[in-house]
């Protein structure tokens, strides 16, 4: 059970915490709680410490969680069975959505943190040095603490754990114990570790124990002092509700009379109630509008009449002028029947146009008449409604008036009503003040209110008398017994830091170890099978972290290159290569060495001719498909898709070794990059399923859409097209981020002469011993030459390039001044110690100071000593570290050294690779020490040598090299010494990468 699942505190005491050590514990100090104070009160009462008690307490809790049997079997079964090479019972463990702390790790190191916190048993953390193991072993420290678990945090050796250590000195979530090996001493330690050692922490513990203890006191002693004085507020409370209440019911009662005013004064004007004097103002201002209106009624009638008189005036007019009209057209009549027709000859008699224009004249006098007595009638229409309009003016200002000043007369009755609730107001707030916490002041002025807070005061009350007596003993008896308190730090640390060899020699950290939930094992290569299933038998779960690179076990492979090669997902089906030959696009579907080249045969494809394959049919062997070469006005798209459609192979080439699977809410993405470019190509392949990839044609991951892909059909996919399945159990880092082929940088090809003040875009060195030769033809622009050398600038590849980038020529115009021409052969300055014929090479002081046996280059340990003395003197207070890539070289450098005036005062460290593992500098020497004449040699002696001694500056990085041994190196491919193929080819790739920014001629 971790701590996340124990049951916390619950006395009110559970709010007082204890730091442990300097760190402030107030974010997540849930995780080191006492689950119960009983239990560990009674644990402590058999030890004579003092007796048992039914109080609990907020201090870390002592483990209470053990492996079940079941558990250790399942786990122990899962081993077996992964070193045996058998993974059908295991079920992929994709990473869980994580809230990352160190917000700047790349992807592959957050897909890295996210499944070792999800592994169910096993996972592997695999990286070269400098690419950024110790940050991912970090978050994951930090992530196990803040959900409550426990972690022994392990390795071989010691500089590892300090280095991860320091990154957590900053980390409130974490309390780490750093146990010391036997011999080893804290004042060697860096100041932030020392901190982490069992001593401090104990010192740290016994302070801050007594003083939390003494605080905690204070603060419950002051609460049961303020709950005393607040004991008498209680029945204030209840006697001001009373009057309060009181005072309320008399304002609501004068409330509902002044609301019932208006409706009373209508009433009133209305004369459905009794009150002769505003009915008597009412009546004198209606008698003034009722005679005005009697007038205008009289008027309005004899208008009335006089616009009837007229409008019968105009009907005879009317009347008439039609008669008029008659006669008129009657005269127009032509013809023998106009004799007969009376009303001819009585037109004949008159004078017809006088008599109608006299009589139109009439009718138009009469019509303006009526409309004036019109416009009059509207007058007193409108004057009337005036009148009425004053009249209930009147009235409504006669009703206001009255309405004021009744309520006036009842303002100053409520007034001392209102006045003495105010007061009682004010007298309950000073009151409730004296009440300390919130959650015990009434929110209302009621009796319920009172009796719910005083319910709640009283509980408290209890709760703080009991917390303070409690307190007052706790504080008594850390005061006594905080010594023997401290012995049990160990099981309170949810990180146990230290040396294998601690677990055997230091009791404290076996017994405190038992049953962590998470084992964090470093360098976990190192430790044989037997160790390996000993130590991931201490923990629930296992994280396993190695540097050496993959399948370079040597001749002994160890348990973790066996769990390795069981569980990682690497596919020799995910290293397809594109690339273009001439304009053309090429895809290599296996590669082929220079000697299988002469054995290529070209083929057209029947269907598409212009498309070529070339098929390697190498002597003794079944013919194989190399290479597809697509004609130049194929684009990559198509390319892509003709490969996918004909030989159903998705032909990526990838980034990294093998690939990792996750999914969001629409899709299963399978990854194949360790990061993101900016601006990817996309094509779909088939139905739901689209490939990304860069302008370079390296794919950065493969899209299943949900809508027609589930996971097991995706992990079916990926079996079938590239023969891994992927477990969740392992990430491969791979972008070096402390190697300098990332980074702009300098070389200096000539042997050691004086080099003027670094820049900071110049933090790279090359050092050529002997020096190169310049051929007099400039290849890009005119050479550089000042007297101090020959040099030539080195350009940054991409961060997200992998070590295995192939060299590739610098464009004209950039780089190189001069064509810097590389010898066939080495300089052969190397001379091995178990040779006597060679012995005279080295100076007589040295002879019997060295090794019998070994390799040293005496030339290339004098440039060393020379560089090293010029940086020191530029910079006296930098840290300095000189790798020799074996010991004898080492030996060497540390003699002459000893005998430079400028270095005898503060010598700088020098040793093997090895020596260096996770310490940093800020200048780095590295001494390839090798110069053969004839033939490739290793630089390293293991697998990640090389690596490791060229990641280890923060400033300035010197490289001292034999460019013929270089350059003899770089063509060979296959084992060499004691590097077998696969680790030989990885030294070999760091070092084309290296000088791909600078490829010279071989002459």
């Amino acid at each position: 059970m971790t701590a996340r699942e124990r049951t916390g505190p619950e006395s009110a005491f559970a709010a007082v915490t204890v730091s442990l050590g300097p760190f402030p514990f107030q974010k997540k100090a849930e995780t080191f709680l006492f689950e119960n104070w009983e239990t560990w009160f009674r644990d402590a009462g058999q030890h004579g410490l003092a007796p048992a008690t039914n109080k609990q307490v907020a201090v870390p809790p002592l483990p209470s969680c053990q492996i079940p049997s079941e558990a250790a079997a399942r786990k122990s079964q899962v081993l077996d069975q992964l070193l045996a090479g058998r993974t059908e019972q295991l079920t992929p463990a994709p990473g869980e959505p994580v809230m990352l702390v160190d917000a700047a790790l790349d992807r592959l190191q957050q897909e890295a943190v996210r499944r070792a916190l999800a592994t169910p048993d096993v996972f592997l953390v695999l990286g070269l040095p400098g690419t950024g193991k110790s940050r991912v072993v970090t978050e994951i420290l930090v992530q196990a603490a803040l959900r409550g678990e426990r972690v022994l945090f392990l390795s071989q050796n010691a500089a590892a754990l300090d280095v991860v250590l320091e990154r957590l000195a900053e980390r409130p979530e974490v309390l780490a114990l750093r146990f010391l090996e036997i011999g080893e001493t804290s004042e060697a330690l860096p100041a932030a570790v020392r901190q982490c050692t069992l001593p401090p922490r104990r010192q740290a513990f016994q302070e801050q124990a007594l003083k939390h203890a003494h605080d905690a006191r204070t603060r419950t002693e002051e609460r049961c002092r303020q709950a005393q004085n607040e004991e008498g507020v209680w029945p204030m409370l209840s006697d001001l509700v009373a009057k309060i209440s009181s005072v309320r019911d008399r304002l609501t009662a004068l409330e509902e009379e002044q609301a019932r005013i208006p409706q009373e004064v209508a009433e009133e004007i209305a004369g459905n109630a009794e009150a002769a004097p505003l009915q008597e103002k009412l009546a004198a201002l209606q008698a003034t509008c009722l005679s005005e209106l009697g007038r205008l009624d009289v008027e309005a009638r004899q208008l009335a009449q006089r616009q009837q008189e007229c409008q019968s005036a105009i009907e005879d007019l009317q009347r008439r002028q039609r008669d008029l009209d008659r006669l008129a057209a009657a005269q127009e009549i032509r013809g023998f029947f106009k004799w007969l027709n009376p009303r001819w000859w009585r037109a004949r008699r008159r004078d017809l146009a006088k008599d109608r224009e006299a009589l139109r004249a009439e009718l138009c006098r009469k019509t303006q008449q009526f409309e004036d007595l019109e416009q009059e009638r509207q007058n007193f229409v409108q004057e009337r409604r005036e009148v009425d309009c004053r009249l209930e003016a009147n009235r409504v200002e006669l009703t206001q008036a009255e309405v004021n000043r009744r309520r006036q007369d009842w303002s100053v009755r409520a007034q001392p009503h209102q006045n003495e609730h105010s007061a009682r107001l004010q007298e309950w707030h000073a009151q409730v003040s004296q009440l300390a916490l919130p959650e015990h002041r009434p929110n209302s002025v009621s009796a319920e209110a009172v009796a719910h807070c005083l319910a709640r005061w009283q509980a408290d009350r209890r709760q703080e008398d009991s917390a303070c007596h409690f307190a007052r003993r706790w504080s008594d008896f850390l005061a006594q017994e905080i010594g023997q308190l401290s012995q049990r730090l160990p099981h309170w640390a949810n990180v146990l830091a230290g040396v294998v060899t601690t677990l055997g020699q230091v009791a404290v950290l076996a017994d405190a170890a038992k049953g962590v939930d998470l084992l964090v094992l470093e360098e976990a290569d190192l430790f044989s099978e037997t160790d390996l299933r000993r130590l991931c038998e201490l923990g629930r779960r296992c994280v396993l972290v190695a540097s050496a690179a993959p399948g370079h076990a040597g001749p002994r492979q160890t348990g973790f290159h066996k769990l390795w090669q069981t569980l990682h997902g690497d596919s020799p089906r995910l290293h397809y290569a594109w690339d273009r030959e001439g304009e053309r696009w090429r895809c290599r579907l296996r590669a082929c060495t220079p000697e299988e080249h002469k054995y290529l045969e070209s083929e057209r494809v029947a269907d598409f001719p212009e498309v070529e394959v070339r098929i390697l049919a190498a002597p003794k062997s079944p013919p194989a498909l190399a290479e597809v070469l697509f004609p130049q006005s194929m684009t990559l798209l198509q390319a892509k898709q003709f490969i996918y459609r004909e030989l159903q192979e998705a032909a990526v080439s990838a980034h990294c070794r093998g690939g990792w699977l996750t999914e969001d809410e629409n899709t299963f993405q399978f990854c194949l990059a360790p990061s993101v470019a900016p601006s990817l190509e996309t094509i779909e392949l088939e139905t739901g399923l689209v490939e990304r990839f860069d302008a370079s044609a390296c794919t950065a991951g493969l899209e299943f859409h949900k809508t027609h892909w589930t996971r097991p059909l995706v992990e079916q996919w990926l079996q079938r097209q590239f023969q891994l399945r992927d477990l969740g159990r392992t990430a491969y880092l791979q972008i070096p981020y402390r190697l300098p082929a990332g980074f702009p940088s300098r070389t200096l090809c000539a042997e050691y002469l004086p080099l003027a003040e670094p820049t900071a875009a110049s933090c790279m060195e090359w050092i050529c011993v002997p020096p190169l030769r310049k051929s007099a033809t400039p290849s890009f622009v005119s050479p550089r030459h000042d007297g101090e050398g020959l040099r030539a600038s080195i350009s940054p590849r991409p961060v997200g390039e992998g070590l295995g980038a192939s060299v590739s020529p610098r464009p004209a115009g950039e780089g190189l001044g001069v064509r810097v021409t590389l010898p066939k052969e080495g300089a052969g300055l190397e001379q091995d110690l178990a040779t006597p014929r060679l012995a005279d090479r080295l100076p007589a002081e040295f002879r019997n100071e060295l090794p019998r046996r070994g390799l040293v280059n005496y030339l290339e340990a004098q440039a060393v000593i020379r560089r090293l003395e010029e940086l020191r003197q530029k910079d006296p207070h930098a840290s300095c570290a000189v790798v020799a890539m074996n010991d004898s070289q080492a030996a060497l450098l540390r003699r002459l050294a000893g005998r430079s005036n400028a270095l005898r005062q503060a010598l700088p460290a020098i040793g093997t690779p090895a020596a260096f593992g996770h310490r940093e500098f800020d200048i780095v020497l590295v001494s390839l020490t090798r110069s053969h004449t004839h033939r490739a040699v290793a630089f390293g002696q293991r697998s990640n040598d090389l690596a490791l001694a060229l990641s280890r500056w923060k400033k300035q990085l010197c490289v001292f090299v034999d460019a013929g041994t270089l350059a003899k190196r770089i063509q060979w491919t296959g084992a060499v010494d004691s590097l077998d193929a696969a680790a030989a080819e990885s030294e070999r790739a760091l070092l084309a990468a290296l000088v791909a920014c600078f490829p010279p001629t071989v002459g």
